[in-house]
């Protein structure tokens, strides 16, 4: 029933459309009025003004009589609308049909109401149209595989304004565009672009004429100079074109000429030949191999003077440089007395002494220039002593670091010959006061037997040479060493001379004076230990020995060494007391250099740190300092005698040096009134240094006297002794004084 109401009020309004439009025809039509869509069936209202007669309009669903509009030229009777709007003007144009059946535009309600139009084969519901397809409804959707796109079915595999998906439009840079297979591709670009990279998705993107090469494609190469390739070391390689293919990668693998190098033996410049890159500078190459160059290798100057000529040279197959220079003469030293000019300086034998040592090489002087002989030529001639170890002849013998052999091994033991005793304390060279150059080498010039003012000699008992003294002590260096005592220079167990005791001493009824620059020098005052009282008895020396030696000093020397070891009797009980024994070692040099020797000449000192004075003579009161230089004898009290200083000692080391020489002696026995014979527990009869080292500084080339003295001061009694050995040169300069 609703249904043909609908149609029924739709005619009616249609018939009114009519009317309008025959008014129109005839040229009576008011103002245009605006035809609608027939819209479905709705509660009616009412008429509305009559409009002018328009364009017949679809027919609209049922609704209310609208008031007439006024004829148009295209306008429909236009009708206010209830709920379901307003009435439109049925539709008189073509699209109705000719018999007056249901007209398809007219509005749906099913899918079989779109029959007839089979590319609108569906019926929207909310519009009541055909359409092709519908968006999200399933049953509404496109045929062969398309996509339905804003109500209308596109195939996406090739349509550029939906490529690949709805409302996915291809727009590439500076190209025309397709879609095929649901991408966008590139059909053409435009003037004055190319695509080299063959990507779509950039268009076009280089400048016409920009394309190099088919990204990813390789092809063979080769950069180096025209006809060099497979030619030495050299060899093509690949290159490939890069992804934009606007460019072609490096070439890959390939190797090109470079300078050769002699350090290889490789064609490397490719220009078939091995190693010819001196004329480049190339890396070790110093000739073309085979090459022959003249050469002279002597000193500029020399060549073509005297017997000196160039030779020939080959360079090497590596071009690392020349072979030996064939045939060349160089310069030597001039052969002494031959008439030729040897050293092809333009004088025939003519000796120069380079080195200014006051040698020449006819004097003997095996090495006057630096060079593989020596690195310090001044040093090095027959007036030098042998260093060992050096790899040098220094004293110019024929010999390298060959030392003499001791001297001392035959010598007696009471011998009174004073040049003994200089080889028991090794001191085995000789030489005279004023040899000619050729002889004028290192050595003793003399010795003497003396007392220490040098007037007269000692007694025979003062003095010795043994090969041991006690039971344990023994030669520093050879077979023996020279002794001096204020008494008997023997052990327990020595002859020639014997024992004799230490203790209350032997007076030898010999006195002298003490040596006169070195008393001038403490201001004619025996100098003494810190803290210890004057000396007594004046300036008297008590039985008195001194061995005074006269030495040519080595040309290479600065100074010199020599050990020492002092025993005493008067330990313990008269150290620091007024009638010490004194022990001097006096050097006599030139010498002006630092560190300086003493002013009174005496080596024979200890200076405890910090340097500087005070001074220890070495003697019986270095114990009283405790400086650490008196070791062998017991620890204990000290200067327990009348007169001495009292103290103590704990440096003592030991007394094991001491046995069999006679200072120890246990709880030795009283000589003299107020003499206690030793200290409470500290009951041996002496004690002594131990081995110490004596050094002094001296000019090279020089004569130097070295006097060794022994006295006992202020009295005759308690007697001590000095060891002697081991003197030893030194190239270097020393510290000097004595130190353990």
């Amino acid at each position: 029933m609703a249904f043909l109401v609908w149609r029924v009020n739709g005619l009616v309004v249609g018939v009114t459309a009519l009317i309008a439009a025959a008014a129109a025809v005839q040229g009576c039509g008011g103002d245009d009025g605006t035809s609608s869509d027939f819209n479905p069936p709705g509660k009616g209202g009412s008429a509305g003004a009559a409009g002018s007669a328009g364009s017949a309009g679809k027919a609209g669903a049922a609704g209310s009589a609208g008031t007439a509009g006024k004829a148009g030229a295209a306008g429909a009777a236009g009708a206010t609308g209830g709920a379901g709007g307003a009435a439109g003007a049925i539709d008189a144009g073509p699209d109705a049909p000719a018999d007056g059946g249901p007209d398809v535009d007219a509005g749906c309600t099913k899918d079989t109401d779109c029959t007839a139009t089979p590319d609108t084969p569906y019926c929207q519901i909310s519009t009541g149209k055909c359409v092709p397809c519908e968006e999200g409804v399933a049953q509404h959707s496109c045929a062969n595989g398309k996509a339905c796109c804003a109500g209308e079915c596109i195939d996406t595999v090739t349509d550029v304004a939906n490529c690949g998906a709805c409302g996915q439009a291809c727009v590439l840079a500076n190209a025309q565009v397709g879609c095929a297979a649901s991408q966008c591709v590139v059909t053409s670009c435009n003037a004055g672009f190319a695509d080299c990279d063959l990507v779509a998705a950039n268009g076009c993107e280089a400048a016409e004429g920009g394309c190099v090469c088919v990204p990813g494609a390789t092809e063979a190469c080769y950069t180096g100079p025209a006809g060099t390739e497979n030619v030495g070391e050299c060899k093509g390689g690949t290159r490939t074109c890069d992804a934009s293919g606007a460019a072609w990668s490096a070439c890959a693998g390939e190797v090109v000429p470079v300078a050769d190098s002699c350090l290889d033996s490789l064609d490397n410049d490719c220009n078939g030949v091995v190693n010819d890159g001196v004329a480049a500078n190339a890396p070790g190459c110093v000739c073309v191999p085979n090459a022959v160059a003249a050469c002279y290798e002597g000193p500029p100057g020399t060549e073509n003077v005297g017997p000196c000529k160039g030779g020939m040279q080959t360079c090497v197959a590596s071009g690392l440089g020349y072979g030996l220079c064939e045939g060349e003469v160089l310069p030597v030293l001039d052969v002494c007395a031959n008439n030729v000019d040897d050293d092809c300086n333009g004088a025939v034998d003519d000796s120069l002494d380079e080195d200014g040592d006051g040698w020449k090489r006819c004097d003997g002087d095996c090495c006057d220039r630096v060079g593989p002989v020596c690195s310090d030529p001044k040093l090095v001639n027959p007036g030098a002593f042998e260093v060992a170890g050096n790899s040098v002849d220094d004293d110019c013998d024929g010999t390298v670091d060959t030392v003499a052999g001791a001297c001392d091994s035959a010598l007696s033991s009471n011998s009174s010959a004073a040049m003994d005793y200089a080889k028991a304390i090794d001191l085995c060279q000789t030489t005279t006061e004023s040899p000619p150059l050729a002889q004028k080498k290192w050595g003793v010039i003399s010795a003497w037997l003396q007392r220490p003012d040098g007037t007269g000699a000692p007694v025979a008992e003062s003095r010795a040479i043994r090969g041991g003294f006690g039971n344990v002590i023994v030669p520093k260096k050879g077979a023996r060493i020279a002794v001096l005592s204020t008494g008997n220079a023997a052990d327990l167990n020595d002859g020639s001379p014997a024992y004799a005791a230490f203790q209350g001493g032997q007076n030898k009824a010999v006195t002298s004076g003490v040596p006169s620059d070195w008393l001038a020098a403490n201001g004619n005052n025996f100098p003494n230990a810190p803290g210890c009282p004057e000396p007594q008895g004046g300036t008297t020396a008590y039985d008195p020995v001194m061995l005074k030696v006269r030495v040519r000093v080595p040309t290479n020397a600065q100074s010199f060494s020599v050990n020492t070891y002092f025993f005493s009797s008067e330990y313990p009980e008269w150290v620091c007391s007024p009638y010490n024994d004194f022990f001097v070692a006096l050097l006599t040099s030139g010498w002006a250099g630092s560190p300086a020797n003493p002013t009174d000449k005496n080596l024979a000192f200890y200076d405890p740190p910090p340097a500087g004075a005070p001074y220890y003579p070495v003697g019986v009161n270095l114990a009283f300092g405790n400086t650490g230089l008196f070791r062998q004898c017991l620890n204990g009290t000290t200067g327990c005698g009348g007169g001495s200083v009292a103290g103590s000692t704990n440096v003592c080391q030991s007394t094991a040096e001491l046995a069999g020489t006679g200072f120890d002696i246990l709880n030795p026995v009283s000589q003299f009134a107020g003499d206690p014979g030793y200290c409470g527990t500290n009951n041996m009869l002496g004690g002594g240094t131990g081995w110490l080292t004596t050094t002094g500084n001296v000019v090279p080339g020089e004569v130097i006297e070295v006097r060794f003295a022994i006295w006992d001061t202020g009295d005759p009694w308690y007697d001590s002794v000095v060891l002697l050995d081991n003197f030893v040169w030194s190239v270097n300069a020393s510290q000097p004084g004595t130190g353990g």
